[in-house]
């Protein structure tokens, strides 16, 4: 039902506002630098686990000392739901591509968290040997 919901939600919010490609490409470039901003200031906090877990379907998204999670479960989620409002959109409005704004969220932030796997590999372990 994700799909009808953020079809109304988007439409109130940008009713008569075209969406441009530069603009979508903004949304995935801020995902993509505001998750490396929010995991290396992660890295610098005292609080933190030692060593981070990959991100995982199997881990937990709520472990506070393992952020990666939440963000990895928070971008596929704005993934699944932006499809699921293409189709609905796609049934009630063809001319309109709002949906691609809840997945170019979703696909930036998959890829940053995916990045920052990289950028901060000296902080992640595979699942089974960060616990």
């Amino acid at each position: 039902m994700a799909g009808p919901m953020m079809y109304n939600d988007m439409h109130s919010e940008f009713d008569n506002q075209p969406v441009t490609w530069p603009f979508v490409a903004s949304i995935v470039g801020f995902a993509i630098v505001g998750i490396q901003f929010v995991l290396g200031v992660q890295v610098l906090n005292p609080r933190r686990a030692e060593v981070w877990s990959k991100p995982s379907w199997r881990a937990n998204p709520f472990q506070l000392k393992q952020p990666a999670q939440f963000f990895h479960l928070g971008g596929w989620y704005f993934v699944a739901a932006g499809l699921s409002a293409a189709i609905y959109t796609r049934m009630m409005d063809p001319g309109n591509f709002m949906f691609v704004l809840p997945l170019a969220f979703g696909v930036g932030l998959v890829v940053g968290v995916n990045l920052a796997v990289f950028v901060f590999r000296s902080m992640f372990r595979s699942g089974q040997d960060a616990a």
